[in-house]
């Protein structure tokens, strides 16, 4: 019988599961991808349908398709066997202790709220008023059955009080986000959410993770005169991070390829309008500006990204930040224009095919703002020319890439007429000076950088013996056992080669190893070559270290006085740095 996680890879093709996460091409026999776990340019990311594997050769990670979930979900194994589990329809034991996390517990009471919220949009009078609400705004019933749109009742403790009669704890209640503490002397639980539509969040991977409540407009105003929050989101949770989700992803996921860009807007209404109208590459922000992490998801399937802001000034300010934010990223950007009404839920619902000529209309940024500036500084003389280039620094220094960068310096030249010279000159005048341009840069550590030099060595080495069976044999005795390896894979994988060994328990690390060697080792010259120097540096490193430790014994030695030790410790170094003419 096979095991749990036998039976999800036989079931499950790890293309799909890696296609799902970011874009594909073929290359051979296997496939390749910008990697989603460093920054690069060229597709370092290769996936082996014909071995189940991934592995990146820029940063060395790699494995089967439970490594790549729990590395681009950021979730444990556990975790990531209840995902894939759930996808291929593999049944585990709902309440194994090994897999009922807190990340599992809170998913629980999240379909158990959404499951409330549906119900009493369709049953209580509250319900019925947000319905009509959503109707009034354009939402057709078929699109808020799809979207699974509810309403928490003006109650303080609907929901708490289902949850408590479930036998939720007090502290998964609260960890969760729906409860919060009464400000009351005794402290009872009371409900989040009340007298708000509540639109669900989905995971890429349709898992209920969050909610955003709109209060009823009838219920904005309090008592006192103050006004309620229109919108309430759920808190951060082990499930949830605001900064770094975007709603309705799992549904234009496969759109947004389809269409090679996507369509970020800035409410949950605007969003889901323009997806019933048939614009489906669509995603908004959960109550946050566009971060780098919304960003970082987005490149895994689209290089393009267009904005739908308010045309007033404000909208125009607005999305300066996210144009910086993108340029910055090498995502190419472009404004969707609003000019009828306030934003596309507006636009949508006066005509959709309106807001489908402002999606085939959007323009290069750069192109808006010249635009901008241009009828700020209309006169045709050198001090306006000045400040239209310094209007647009910002945008200009915010390019990350040089070539693209230099291209819309041309497009300025030719505009107003001026030498592209001397407007880079400025542009980089301003940037040092005036601008304040957002840069992002991944920094990585030189301990880190260390540790990758060195795993790839001893990687490589692994990839080549399990390649070319007979040049294992050949270097058997100079390997000295492992001992010159120091992770603790290789070394499992090594010992079992020599040793003749059967290694089913890391097949998945064996098959990415030779995934390795077939793009960087495919001939044997060459593979030998690498394998020569590899070996060479293994021994220097081990060498070194060995010198290191017996220097410190002898330093020990004379710190305690022990003149018999330190001769003895100083004769094995001299005949340890004679012998390797260190």
């Amino acid at each position: 019988m096979l095991s749990p996680v036998d039976e999800i890879k036989a079931k499950l093709n790890i293309l799909d599961i890696v296609q799902a996460y970011i874009q594909v091409q073929k290359a051979g026999n296997n496939y390749r991808a910008l990697c989603p776990f460093h920054n690069e340019k060229t597709p370092s990311l290769f996936i082996s349908p014909d071995k189940q594997v991934w592995h990146c050769f820029g940063c060395g990670k790699g494995g089967s398709i439970f490594q790549f979930v729990m590395e681009i979900e950021g979730i444990d194994f556990s975790e990531a066997l209840r995902m894939l589990a759930q996808k291929a329809g593999v049944e585990l034991k709902k309440y194994d202790k090994n897999f009922y996390t807190k990340r599992s517990k809170i998913l629980e009471i999240n379909q158990i709220a959404l499951n409330f919220y549906v119900n009493a949009l369709y049953n209580t009078k509250g319900g019925e008023a947000a319905l009509t609400y959503l109707i009034n705004r354009g939402l057709s019933e078929e699109t808020i059955k799809d979207f699974q749109i509810g309403y928490a009742p003006n109650n303080w403790r609907a929901l708490t009080y289902l949850l408590k009669k479930r036998k939720i704890a007090d502290k998964d209640i609260i960890i969760s986000g729906f409860g919060i503490k009464s400000p009351n002397k005794n402290g009872d639980l009371i409900d989040r959410f009340r007298g708000r539509i509540m639109f669900p969040i989905f995971s890429a991977n349709d898992e209920i993770i969050a909610f955003s409540g709109r209060i009823l407009p009838q219920l904005e105003i309090k008592k006192d005169g103050t006004k309620e929050a229109k919108y309430v989101n759920t808190p951060n949770t082990v499930l949830y991070e605001k900064s770094a989700t975007l709603y309705n992803l799992n549904k234009a996921r496969d759109f947004i390829k389809k269409e090679k860009f996507a369509i970020l807007v800035e409410g949950n209404l605007d969003m889901i309008l323009s997806y019933q109208a048939g614009i489906k590459n669509v995603i908004a922000p959960c109550g946050t500006a566009l971060t780098l992490d919304h960003l970082k998801i987005l490149k895994r399937y689209v290089q393009k990204l267009y904005l739908a802001f308010d045309s007033d000034e404000a909208g125009i300010e607005a999305a300066k930040r996210a144009v910086q934010l993108c340029v910055a990223n090498d995502v190419s950007v472009k404004l969707i224009l609003i000019t009828e009404g306030k934003d596309p839920a507006d636009l949508i619902k006066k005509n959709p095919s309106l807001w489908s000529l402002a999606v085939e209309q959007a323009v290069d940024a750069i192109e808006f703002y010249f635009n901008i500036a241009a009828k700020k500084f209309p006169d045709d003389n050198l001090d306006n020319k000045k400040k239209i280039i310094e209007d647009l620094a910002w945008f200009i220094n915010a390019i990350k890439n040089p070539i693209d960068k230099s291209y819309w310096i041309k497009i300025l030249s030719e505009k107003i007429n001026l030498p592209q010279e001397a407007i880079s000159d400025m542009i980089e005048f301003y940037g040092e000076n005036k601008a304040q341009v957002l840069r992002i840069e991944e920094k990585i550590s030189s301990s880190n950088l260390k540790t990758i030099k060195r795993s790839n060595i001893e990687d490589n080495v692994i990839s080549i013996f399990l390649k070319y069976t007979d040049l294992l044999r050949k270097w058997k005795d100079v390997l000295n056992g492992d001992s010159l390896f120091k992770d603790h894979l290789n070394k499992k994988i090594l010992s079992c080669l020599i040793n003749n060994l059967p290694c089913d328990d890391v097949k998945d690390d064996i098959n990415r190893f030779l995934l390795r060697a077939e793009y960087l080792f495919p001939d044997k010259f060459l593979a030998e070559k690498e394998l020569s120097l590899a070996i060479v540096h293994l021994q220097k490193r081990n060498l070194k270290e060995k010198v290191k430790e017996i220097s410190a014994k002898i330093k020990e030695a004379e710190k305690k006085g022990d003149q018999e030790a330190v001769f003895n410790l100083q004769d094995i170094l001299n005949k340890i740095l004679k012998n390797n003419k260190i």
